[in-house]
């Protein structure tokens, strides 16, 4: 998880360089106007992470890596999932030793096909998903992993959650917290 870790500092910094006018730094490391840097830094994360004893875990990559399927694909150092259905994010992680799990970055919805192949993923790695929200919740798809996620006091909230749909249901106000934050992104960008 260190290359998540990493993407989430650089992406805070680049967020700190201000609304990324003609000419930032932003926009000269990526080569984008500015309302493309603003969409290419702000991202709706959903993380894939595999637990044991309420620690993070080494997951069988392979069978992850299978559940993704033909949506994986190799994007320069990194990998995007693109499914039929327009759904669409980049994943970082993926290629990290050992591998305990990975993130997903959205730049726009959770298509239905998209959802149901992370979910696919996260049961065929034995994985819990979170992502930001309010009330931070761990989603499993394999009943079996229930006991080795975190139980603190601290620790998100379990919910079982067997598919796709489920999960677009339960990401629903954590993504439209990101839509309306990443709307006002763009907008300070464009004046």
């Amino acid at each position: 998880m260190l290359a998540l870790e990493k993407r989430l500092a650089e992406t805070a910094k680049l967020i700190r360089l201000g609304s990324f006018e003609a000419g930032s730094k932003a926009n000269h490391l990526y080569g984008l106007r500015p309302t493309e840097a603003s969409l290419t830094v702000v991202s709706f994360d959903i993380f894939v992470q595999g637990f044991r004893g309420g620690a993070r875990f080494e997951i069988d990559r392979d069978l992850f890596v299978a559940a993704l399927g033909s949506s994986l694909k190799r994007a320069g150092t990194n990998f995007d999932v693109e499914t039929p259905d327009d759904g669409s994010a980049e994943v970082y992680g993926l290629d990290e030793d050992p591998f305990d799990g990975c993130m997903f970055a959205l730049h726009g919805d959770l298509s239905p096909m998209l959802a149901d192949t992370i979910v696919a993923a996260a049961r065929a790695g034995k994985c819990a998903i979170y992502w930001p929200g309010d009330d931070p919740i761990f989603a499993y798809p394999d009943p079996a992993i229930l006991s080795d996620l975190p139980s603190n006091a601290e620790a998100p909230t379990p919910v079982h959650c067997e598919s796709g749909s489920e999960l677009r249901v339960l990401v629903r106000s954590g993504l439209r917290a990101w839509k309306k934050y990443r709307d006002q992104v763009v907008r300070e960008a464009e004046s």
